[in-house]
């Protein structure tokens, strides 16, 4: 969704999008898209949320334990850390001056079995 810091109605910016983050310049907006079984990384336009390009490769693969650079060209993506598979990056934040904040750790499940007895 999309909606002007003074206000309005919202609109739709990308159908079927999701995780999604502005560029640096405020043109762009990173975000998963769901595309032919899986997920993309896919560019769209901040103006008019057209699709702008589907970067190559998996969205998933190997994104979720490390940072990687990925040019808006088409161009090979560059890793930038080199976190184990026991830590995900949950959430990331890049500063117009290319400075970036991210948080890091592990997630734990439990499966809790509850029983109710009825009084």
């Amino acid at each position: 969704m999309k909606i002007s810091t003074a206000g309005g109605t919202p609109s739709v910016l990308a159908q079927q999008a999701h995780e999604g983050r502005i560029s640096p310049d405020g043109k762009l907006v990173a975000a998963h898209k769901a595309e032919q079984g899986g997920e993309k990384l896919a560019l769209f336009s901040m103006d008019d949320g057209s699709l702008v390009r589907i970067l190559p490769g998996d969205a998933n693969g190997g994104f979720q334990w490390n940072l990687y650079r990925v040019p808006v060209d088409g161009s090979p993506r560059t890793q930038l850390s080199h976190f184990t598979a026991t830590d995900s990056i949950f959430l990331t934040a890049i500063h117009p001056d290319g400075r970036l904040a991210f948080s890091r750790g592990t997630v734990e499940n439990d499966a809790v079995l509850l029983t109710i007895t009825p009084r």
